[in-house]
């Protein structure tokens, strides 16, 4: 983003919240944080805490439990999805890059040819 884009964001009064978001994201920051009592741990909603020989364990249902794990599994899938996509972007800047030290390679070679000749 040019710098330019980043003051005049900087510079407004307000900022729309979807922008907001992925600015958060970007940067890995919540900014909401800053202005509301966000905790900073994942609590089980409604669950019910046991406390036994010192440690504390969160006792919820089988179908909240089923759930998170859901979620997480497709957070999961997600991140492979574009590990890969990463992955295919990396090969092909690979190949680029190879093919432009080819042609780089060709172009040194026939500058050394053309010197010669000029130079007989």
């Amino acid at each position: 983003v040019p710098q330019q884009h980043v003051n005049r964001i900087f510079e407004k009064v307000s900022i729309d919240t979807a922008k907001l978001i992925k600015i958060s994201r970007i940067l890995d920051f919540n900014f909401f944080s800053l202005y509301c009592d966000i905790p900073n741990n994942v609590y089980a909603y409604m669950a019910a805490v046991a406390l036994g020989d010192g440690n504390a364990m969160n006792n919820i249902g089988d179908a909240a439990l089923a759930s998170i794990i859901e979620q997480q599994r497709q957070k999961i899938e997600g991140m492979e999805e574009n590990r890969t996509l990463l992955d295919d972007q990396i090969n092909g800047l690979k190949d680029q890059i190879s093919q432009f030290k080819s042609q780089l390679d060709d172009k040194n070679e026939l500058i050394t040819i053309y010197k010669q000749r000029v130079n007989q």
